[in-house]
């Protein structure tokens, strides 16, 4: 059970990622000013 909930969390950070990974490219300026931070 804790290998799977571990799969699921991993699951839902790699979605997360891919989101800000998606956000960044449409909002590039502000995007590298958090990075800057």
């Amino acid at each position: 059970m804790e290998a799977k909930a571990k799969d699921e969390i991993q699951g839902l950070i790699d979605q997360y990622v891919l989101e800000q990974i998606y956000n960044s490219e449409m909002t590039s300026p502000s995007f590298s000013i958090n990075v800057n931070i």
